[in-house]
């Protein structure tokens, strides 16, 4: 499993790449415990819908890669588009995905076909994140 680096200007780079399909970019900790909760519910999601994009954002340090690695490993996310903070001013990469977001977790960027974005800091149960995924995604 590799850990693509999320330096500044990803989160402009993962729209544009992923632009006219539904895009849920997950931002989450091992040091979050709801973070660790939710995987599993996010494993289901992707296992279970379809017509969407999923990419998973590791915010730790490289020291905590390996943690992140087998926590993704024992839920199934494995084989997932998985990328890791490779940059020290983090400030700058929350302000990007969301001016607003000071980096509570866990956070979600829920990016529509026409790059419309709704932000979510909270569990995959929220009522905005269960609202997107029923409009734009097919079960």
């Amino acid at each position: 499993m590799d850990f693509k680096p999320y330096g500044r200007g990803a989160f402009g780079q993962l729209t544009k790449a992923h632009a006219g399909r539904p895009l849920i970019v997950h931002f989450w900790s091992v040091t979050c415990p709801p973070c660790l909760v939710e995987l599993p519910q996010w494993a289901k999601i992707a296992a279970e819908k379809k017509g969407f994009d999923i990419v998973f954002v590791n915010t730790d340090s490289d020291e905590d890669r390996a943690r992140a690695q087998a926590r993704l490993e024992k839920v199934g996310l494995s084989s997932a588009d998985h990328y890791g903070f490779a940059d020290d001013f983090v400030e700058k990469l929350y302000f990007e995905a969301d001016s607003a977001w000071r980096g509570e977790l866990p956070f979600t960027a829920l990016v529509a076909p026409d790059g419309g974005v709704v932000t979510v800091t909270g569990a995959v149960d929220d009522p905005l994140i269960v609202q997107w995924l029923e409009k734009r995604v097919a079960k």
